[in-house]
């Protein structure tokens, strides 16, 4: 039994270790777009519905401009009319949850700097903001929040030049705690629950193993 004890250690350390980690509720990377080049005030955004202004898509190289994954969106599009965007989807939150909202956006890559500001309705309207310079690489914007209530992901780009800020990834999930600034672990995705029961298992048979043999 005592050669069992330091598995069953680990196990319930890994447990714990799980449910302290992010639980992901929204993942967009904007790759089952059909985002295959370059599209100009694009309309085939699958998880979205664009309430004013438009959006350019494109793949890295596409107008010139990086993208690290599949497909991104230029957030101040074609017609001089910057995006005000939500997603279709509504999300049903619960008051003792901490949730994160997370953009992984860049500078526009071709001069000047523009704002933006996304949030959730309901909470707050676009509670959090950011300035980004053209030359800013594609980096985190984050927003920590509690609520009650059931709403949308908003996301609203200032000013209308037809250059704004490249909008990457947006992530939607709970955090244990509010040292917690992003919706990754680590490897740029939430572990599933039934990885550590897995592991777990194992551990245990293991310990039945090693028992048994003694």
């Amino acid at each position: 039994m005592k050669r069992l004890q330091p598995i069953l250690f680990l196990f319930i350390t890994a447990l714990f270790s799980v449910n302290a980690m992010a639980v992901l509720l929204f993942d967009d990377d904007f790759d089952e777009d059909d985002i295959t080049g370059s599209h100009l005030n694009f309309t085939g955004l699958n998880e979205w519905v664009i309430t004013d202004g438009t959006v350019d898509a494109f793949v890295n190289g596409g107008f010139g401009l990086s993208c690290p994954s599949t497909g991104c969106l230029d957030l101040d599009g074609s017609t001089g009319d910057a995006v005000t965007m939500e997603t279709d989807a509504v999300f049903n939150f619960v008051n003792t949850e901490l949730y994160l909202l997370e953009l992984i956006v860049s500078g526009n890559q071709r001069g000047g700097s523009d704002s933006f500001a996304f949030g959730v309705p309901g909470v707050a309207l676009l509670q959090a903001s950011g300035t980004v310079a053209s030359t800013d690489p594609f980096s985190p914007f984050t927003f920590l929040f509690t609520s009650s209530s059931s709403s949308v992901i908003e996301i609203e780009h200032a000013g209308g030049d037809n250059f704004g800020v490249i909008l990457d990834r947006v992530r939607l999930c709970t955090v244990p705690d509010r040292s917690t600034f992003t919706c990754a672990n680590g490897n740029g995705s939430v572990p599933e629950p039934g990885t550590i029961v897995l592991i777990g298992l194992g551990l245990a048979g293991l310990g039945f193993a090693r028992r048994k043999k003694a």
